[in-house]
């Protein structure tokens, strides 16, 4: 049963073996009966969020070193075979190295997080980043209109009924490491090419959650992306793809930078063996489409 109130009464001495085993019910009892307030905005993960807060510290303000963020989307480029390349920041890695878990396997949680969303061949379909909302019992006389594109320079438009963007789908594709900062996603196998934009970690949990507890939580690093030294997680991202193939993010985050010189000149790479395909549809999170 919930305790309202701990034990009062110092740990000294002999009463450690009467209290101490009280304030651990205590604390247990906390545990059981924590739900989310304000939805996942307040982790229950606090340690975690503490030594991540205090690393941070050490790198940016005593200069120790290392990494103080995980892999941060820094470009992409859709190869001519269909495989979409993701290079990540590295001078954001300062040394660390982009790990990709094995989602697929026993241990795995059997989701990659990344999604493209689909475009019809051949269209010029527009980019929505928010959609709104049609009032309550008016006719949206078959248009969708958007809020926003994600942009400054552009203010509310309507999107026809019949346009890609009207009905968006998001399809989870496989992924695999390329190189120390450059990730494969794998857009033919799921025939998402051309996509018109990319996201990763930004819908649903990284685990199943169907049989678990109401307002009970993924394990941290539950994603697949993560930095093989930090142990930190990689960054989500939502990323407009343009007609020539590169990547596109949204204020404040930058992400036009594709260093092709740089990156890895092998021309293969081996994805898991992907589920039946599955369409995900965007309705379960308003700030994407």
């Amino acid at each position: 049963a919930y305790q309202k109130d701990p034990p009062d009464g110092p740990c000294e001495g002999d009463q450690c073996a009467e209290l101490c085993p009280a304030c651990e019910e205590y604390c247990a009892s906390l545990s059981r009966n924590a739900t989310f307030f304000m939805s996942p905005l307040h982790p229950r993960s606090k340690r975690e969020v503490g030594e991540r807060l205090a690393d941070a510290a050490a790198a940016e303000v005593y200069l120790e070193g290392g990494a103080s963020t995980g892999p941060t989307i820094s470009g992409c480029a859709v190869r001519p075979d269909g495989v979409l390349t993701i290079q990540f920041n590295r001078t954001l890695l300062r040394g660390d190295a982009l790990e990709v878990a094995d989602y697929r396997g026993p241990t795995g949680h059997g989701r990659s997080m990344m999604e493209v969303l689909m475009m019809r061949p051949a269209e010029d379909a527009p980019f929505c980043l928010q959609r709104k909302k049609p009032r309550s019992g008016g006719d949206d006389g078959g248009t969708v209109m958007c809020a926003s594109d994600g942009t400054t320079d552009r203010g509310p438009f309507e999107i026809p009924a019949d346009s890609p963007g009207a009905h968006p789908r998001w399809i989870e594709v496989e992924i695999a490491r390329r190189s120390d900062f450059e990730l494969d996603v794998a857009l033919n196998l799921a025939g998402a090419v051309p996509p018109l934009a990319i996201r990763y970690g930004w819908d649903g949990p990284c685990c199943d959650l169907s049989d678990g507890d109401p307002g009970e939580e993924c394990p941290t690093k539950s994603c697949p992306l993560i930095g093989s030294k930090s142990r930190l997680p990689a960054n989500p991202f939502l990323a407009a793809v343009t007609a020539e193939g590169g990547c596109e993010c949204f204020s404040p985050q930058e992400c036009g930078n594709f260093d092709a010189e740089a990156g890895s000149k092998e021309s293969a790479t081996s994805f898991p063996a992907p589920p039946a395909a599955a369409i995900i549809e965007s309705s379960s999170l308003p700030s994407a489409l």
